[in-house]
């Protein structure tokens, strides 16, 4: 029996050596960072994947050497348990694995406006138009064949019903959410960790627009994980329709361009309307319609 109890305190000493040596990243797994030569693609994602041009993968380590450098001021406002945001970054390398390193990062209203920070360089990439548009509409919004597409909408009671879009309607959409994104005005629903009250206003109306892609085409997140598949898949030849997709399009109040398009096109009446989360369902549990 004792024998057994001393077998188990050496387990649990070794244990506990092994925790306290990754709690101070004794190994350097922690701070390990690859060398960009080694890099055949890499992602930073806060709110969502950027997938940065090979002239930014060395601002992007740069950004990951900075998380490990204030570590400690990550960590106290990680303690607090507010006021931070998990970002991941994720490389492909040229011999074919995957490294991906994790941190909390400050968002305190400080850090987003201090020009230095982590905070503020990555929201300067996930503002960028052009990633943010490719975020909301496809990686190939540029070529893409936007065809179709559909938005659920309400009557006041709650009762639903679903919209389908014509290809002139799909286009008309698409060229008011592209002015959208160049205002800025998605940025509120699809930065999360930037502008916290954003989820509460998005409308909970599901709309997405269907498209014929070229060359694989793919939605940033699919590309963040299977970044090697589409590598590999990759073909300028591709028949329209072989890379067909769907965009899922988060919005709200802000994306004026997009709601006026839809008025204009009778898809919202006085009979038909976007409702946020917290308004639809204050309107069923009033009416008892579900959807």
């Amino acid at each position: 029996m004792q024998k057994r109890i001393a077998e188990w305190a050496g387990f649990v000493a070794v244990v506990l050596i092994l925790l306290t040596c990754f709690r101070v990243d004794v190994f350097g797994i922690e701070r390990k960072i690859p060398d960009a030569s080694e890099i055949e693609a890499a992602f930073v994602n806060m709110d969502y994947p950027v997938c940065v041009s090979k002239e930014q993968i060395p601002e992007v380590l740069e950004l990951q050497k900075q998380c490990i450098d204030s570590k400690d001021e990550y960590l106290s406002v990680y303690k607090k348990g507010k006021n931070y945001y998990y970002t991941s970054f994720r490389y492909y390398m040229k011999d074919g694995s995957v490294f991906e390193r994790r941190y909390p990062v400050s968002v305190t209203e400080k850090a987003l406006k201090d020009k230095n920070s982590v905070a503020f360089k990555l929201t300067a990439l996930e503002t960028d138009p052009d990633n943010m548009m490719k975020q909301v509409l496809g990686n190939g919004y540029k070529e893409n064949d936007y065809y179709s597409g559909y938005l659920t909408i309400y009557k006041s009671d709650g009762e639903s019903d679903v919209y389908t879009f014509s290809r002139q309607e799909s286009n008309i959409l698409c060229d008011a959410i592209k002015q959208d994104v160049k205002e800025g005005n998605f940025d509120y629903y699809q930065l999360p960790a930037v502008y916290k009250d954003g989820q509460d206003e998005m409308y909970t109306n599901s709309f997405s627009i269907s498209y014929y892609g070229k060359g694989n085409d793919y939605q940033t997140w699919d590309y963040y994980y299977n970044y090697y598949d589409y590598r590999n898949a990759r073909n300028d030849n591709v028949a329209y329709g072989d890379a067909s997709g769907n965009s899922y399009i988060q919005f709200g109040p802000k994306c004026e361009n997009t709601v006026k398009a839809l008025e204009k096109m009778g898809v919202l009446s006085d009979t038909w309307h976007l409702y946020n989360y917290d308004e639809l369902d204050e309107i069923q549990k009033k009416t008892g319609v579900t959807e």
